[in-house]
């Protein structure tokens, strides 16, 4: 397992979504909006951003990846899985 180093890209609820293992957004009415993480990677539909922007028009200003979160996340999950 490994974690994720960048924002992964979806369709959600018919909006431009961008998600990583702790934190989630879909651009509505111009912004991006916070979005349940687990929700939009189980149920967006994987795209790139290109596809993305070819659908909706250029994404502005996507939200800083949260390296340190997903990290500390990934560090928690490695030392469950060795408890196991």
């Amino acid at each position: 397992m490994q974690a994720q180093d960048k924002w992964a890209f979806a369709l959600w609820r018919g909006r431009p979504a961008i998600w990583s293992e702790v934190a989630a957004y879909s651009f509505e009415n111009g912004a991006w909006l916070p979005a349940g993480s687990a929700e939009v990677g189980t149920d967006g539909l994987t795209r790139t951003k290109a596809l993305l922007e070819a659908e909706f028009g250029n994404l502005p200003d996507i939200p800083p990846f949260p390296f340190e979160d997903v990290d500390a996340a990934f560090r928690l999950e490695q030392k469950r899985l060795r408890r196991m």
